[in-house]
């Protein structure tokens, strides 16, 4: 996945929101100011920047990135709220004599309040989990209860206060309107942990900013009921703490700010994503704090604290503690049932390596050995007892192998994950190297998918190496034998058309002769009947010297001493010429074939020539010859009136279909017969070439 980088403007902004903090967190220390109340430069000025720069903060995120853009906009209109109440506030509001309360500041404070509540709702709605577990619910009632009983804390006061004579029904809204919103926002927070909500690191900073505001927002309220209330406390810092931790939630993730992926692409895990709760009883202790702190609060704050609230906030440290205990039994359980698995896997995989016949090493990132099992030791000359840790996986590697496997193999193992590759093994104890197939990956971890290891698997191939020159030794001798027998076919059938050649078309030539004499010399004592006699006799003659030259052209091969492409042309012009059936050749003549595959493939295409003249009845044949380093295929397409039944049977005299297929399965070959794309017969032939060596392993 590629780096994710904030934007420098965010970046800058983040940089000054956090220094102006602490400097402002600095002047609230007790002893700092010489005197308490409201500092204006610091108080006014400096913090009122602040809002400014978190308000700007805020609204950038919106703006920049499509993820999530409707729930950090209302996280940006809630910051931009909160920081114009308090621009009023300085500005407007505490010049005035009296103070008004209510004031606009109020209104923008509370609507900054719903804002916020809105997002944590939009949040609750698309971060559901699919089941609640017990330790949840336990999680959420804690959770309420400590929300329920804090919110009685604060609001019976409050209430009293609303009764004394004067308080204007404004105020009075006001001042439960605060303490409301509060606890609404602290319920919300809780009923996300009872739901189980997935939450990335923006999350829960966000979460972690409304609890720090809502906590300060209760104290405050508590303080000034009691008039005990006093500007550049601790609590102000606080309250700093709170808002910026609001407007820096969306900048907690640089990994959140890519936008999500199109639907049905994977998206790559986030390692920040995990439940709310966090893993034990960490979040249960910290809601039982919670509760103890608002429970001694209420009985130190409140003369006249409500018993309701007491009986709530105490409930709810009873269920932690019940929760606590209760987590604690689960996770022996666990913790016992996981030993007891993880020794079992741990045998399993233990047996099944020990027991592989392949070398199976585990090294460190930096390729340093860590484990190498039996069958690698035994392969690679390594005694059982040697102790391997620490040896380089260059170690394995012959010298002409090295500078591969820096070059090449281990960044592509690193970029991608895996390399798989044909290599060889060193002998540690000299003997010659060890042919192999490796296939070496990356180890990650489970839970987290950080890489911790590099394995690698390679499977001795010597035999297959032996078995694969002995095929090729066999694939050579069967090529040898077939070569061997179109060549003594040929021989034989060159030999009988010279002995017919000089033999029997010489002498058919020569009465041919002697009867054309013999007519001229006889002509006036012949008779009708006479020249009708010696006239059938000279055409059977011719005839039959005809049809021997038909066999010479039969016996002889072309393809023997010349291309496959020029032969067909001669056996074409031959076949079909003399019928006058057009024809075309179409192929590759520079194709370099083994003198048995040209031979075999022109005597097979020459009897579809010869087939197409006899039995087609076609006006034009075309022969395609297409070759690759697979094999040859010769196709012989007419437009005649197609292939009848029964020309697949082999008839006394004549070759026939089903001999055309003996012939090319004895190369190694087959045949096919259908009907052409445009009527008629389509007849291919594929023979095979000699397999190479590489074709031969595969």
């Amino acid at each position: 996945m590629s780096v994710v980088r904030r934007p420098l403007a965010a970046r800058v902004l983040v940089t000054a929101v956090v220094l102006v903090g602490v400097v402002f967190a600095a002047t609230t220390v007790p002893g700092v100011r010489s005197r308490p109340g409201f500092w204006v430069p610091v108080d006014g000025w400096l913090q009122g920047t602040a809002y400014v720069l978190m308000a700007a903060l805020a609204v950038l995120r919106p703006l920049l990135v499509r993820r999530d853009r409707l729930l950090w906009g209302l996280v940006a209109a809630a910051v931009t709220a909160r920081s114009i109440a308090f621009l009023l506030f300085f500005s407007v509001v505490r010049t005035q004599q009296p103070i008004p309360y209510p004031s606009v500041s109020d209104g923008f404070w509370i609507t900054s309040a719903l804002l916020l509540l809105v997002a944590l709702a939009s949040r609750a709605r698309h971060g559901r989990a699919s089941a609640l577990s017990r330790l949840l619910l336990l999680d959420g009632l804690v959770g309420a209860l400590a929300a329920a009983g804090l919110a009685l804390a604060v609001v019976v006061p409050v209430l009293r206060a609303a009764d004394a004579p004067g308080t204007p029904p404004a105020a009075v809204g006001v001042n439960l309107a605060y303490p409301l919103l509060d606890v609404v926002a602290l319920v919300l927070v809780a009923a996300l942990v009872a739901a189980g909500c997935r939450a990335e690191r923006p999350d829960l900073v966000l979460l972690a900013g409304i609890v720090v505001s809502a906590a300060v927002d209760v104290t405050y309220l508590l303080m000034v009921n009691e008039g005990v209330w006093r500007p550049g406390t601790p609590v102000s810092a606080l309250a700093y703490v709170g808002t910026a931790l609001v407007c820096l939630a969306p900048w907690a993730s640089a990994a959140d700010l890519q936008d999500r992926p199109e639907p049905g692409v994977a998206a790559e895990p986030d390692q920040t994503t995990r439940s709310i709760t966090a893993p034990g009883i960490a979040w249960t202790a910290v809601l039982a704090v919670f509760s103890l702190v608002g429970l001694l609060v209420v009985e130190v704050v409140d003369d006249r604290p409500s018993v309701l609230a007491q009986v709530l906030l105490t409930s709810a440290v009873v269920v932690a503690m019940g929760r606590g205990l209760l987590t604690l039994r689960e996770d022996q359980q666990e913790t016992d049932t996981m030993l007891g698995f993880s020794a079992q896997e741990r045998q399993r995989f233990a047996a099944l390596v020990e027991a592989s016949d392949d070398f199976i090493a585990i090294a460190g990132l930096d390729g340093r050995l860590l484990y190498l099992n039996p069958a690698g030791r035994a392969l690679t000359g390594i005694p059982a007892e040697a102790d391997v840790r620490g040896m380089s996986y260059e170690a394995f590697r012959p010298d002409e192998e090295l500078e591969r496997s820096r070059s090449v193999a281990m960044p592509r193992l690193r970029s991608s994950g895996h390399f798989e590759s044909r290599t060889w093994l060193r002998h540690q104890g000299g003997e010659e190297p060890v042919p192999v197939l490796s296939h070496s990956f990356v180890m990650r971890s489970p839970s987290t998918g950080q890489a911790f290891a590099l394995g690698s698997i390679q499977r001795d191939v010597t035999e297959m190496d032996e078995a694969q020159r002995q095929l090729q030794r066999l694939a050579d001798e069967r090529q040898q034998l077939l070569t061997r027998l179109v060549e003594v076919q040929d021989d034989e059938r060159a030999r009988i058309a010279a002995d017919v050649h000089d033999d029997s078309v010489q002498a058919l030539a020569a009465v041919q002769l002697r009867l054309g004499l013999l007519e001229r010399q006889l002509d006036e004592h012949l008779d009708d009947e006479q020249r009708r006699s010696l006239a059938t006799v000279q055409e059977t003659v011719a005839g039959a010297t005809a049809r021997l030259r038909h066999l010479l052209f039969d016996l002889e091969s072309p393809a023997r001493r010349t291309d496959l492409v020029t032969a067909l042309e001669e056996a074409a012009s031959y076949v079909l010429g003399e019928v006058g059936v057009t024809w075309t050749v179409h192929g590759e003549r520079t194709a370099v074939l083994p003198e048995a595959t040209r031979v075999t493939a022109y005597r097979v295409a020459k009897e579809a020539l010869v087939n197409a003249r006899k039995h087609a009845d076609a006006t034009h044949v075309h022969v395609d010859v297409r070759t690759d380093e697979h094999g040859v295929a010769v196709s012989v397409v007419d437009d005649g009136r197609g292939i009848e039944a029964g020309h697949d049977e082999s008839r006394p005299g004549h070759l026939g279909l089903a001999g055309m297929r003996d012939r090319a399965a004895v190369a190694g070959g087959h045949l096919e017969v259908e009907a052409g794309p445009e009527g008629g017969t389509c007849l291919r032939v594929w023979l095979p070439l000699p397999p190479s060596g590489d074709a031969v392993a595969q």
